[in-house]
């Protein structure tokens, strides 16, 4: 099983997931509690690095150090400035890493994103910034998707709140009202603009 470690709002290790079968368990599972509270870029520090070797577990080991080279670290800029901001705290997935994974994977779907690095797999709340990261590199006319994005941020601004979007698929929108003519116009109106899409109001 993959080493896997959770995060909190504050970037800080909130549970770590990693099985294991060797004799000294518990004191694995020891040394994995007490990281918890502390920031992630604790287990970069010399002092980790000294108290992972005293538990002789070459197996747990080499799980830290792909987890540092696959989702911590990411490759620095061209002025050597490195990202390190983090796009997936479900799995402390850093946005650095899913460009690089995006440019090495060209063929990629959005779809298929979550089932192949687990990222947006869990809460949803890097789904949005998954989705512009990729449409940013693949530079594509916009899908239905996008645009049900720029439709619920048009109902956020004019207060629309009655308003709930019910589905998105093959080029339509099904919106549902609560039965205000006047609004629906401004619906009808906000979407001239995508006129691939066709927009479907239900009282």
């Amino acid at each position: 099983m993959s080493l896997v470690i959770k995060l909190d709002l504050e970037g800080n290790i909130k549970k770590i997931d990693f099985s294991y079968r060797e004799s000294n368990a518990s004191e694995i599972r020891k040394f994995l509690n007490s990281l918890e509270g502390r920031p992630l870029k604790y287990i970069l520090e010399n002092k980790f690095w000294d108290e992972i070797k005293t538990l002789n577990s070459p197996y747990l080991q080499s799980r830290f150090y792909y987890y540092c080279n696959n989702h911590y670290f990411s490759h620095l800029e061209n002025d050597g400035v490195s990202n390190e901001k983090i796009l997936c705290r479900c799995v402390s997935y850093l946005e650095k890493t899913f460009y690089k994974f995006l440019k090495e994977n060209p063929t990629v779907e959005e779809s298929e994103v979550a089932g192949l690095i687990q990222v947006g797999a869990g809460c949803g709340s890097c789904i949005r910034d998954v989705h512009e990261i990729f449409t940013s590199l693949r530079n594509r006319r916009p899908t239905p998707f996008d645009i049900t994005l720029k439709l619920q941020e048009f109902l956020n601004e004019q207060n629309l709140l009655d308003y709930s979007i019910l589905s998105c698929s093959n080029n339509k929108i099904m919106i549902k009202s609560p039965g205000n003519s006047f609004s629906d116009g401004l619906i009808y109106s906000f979407m001239k603009d995508f006129s691939d899409i066709k927009v479907i109001i239900n009282g």
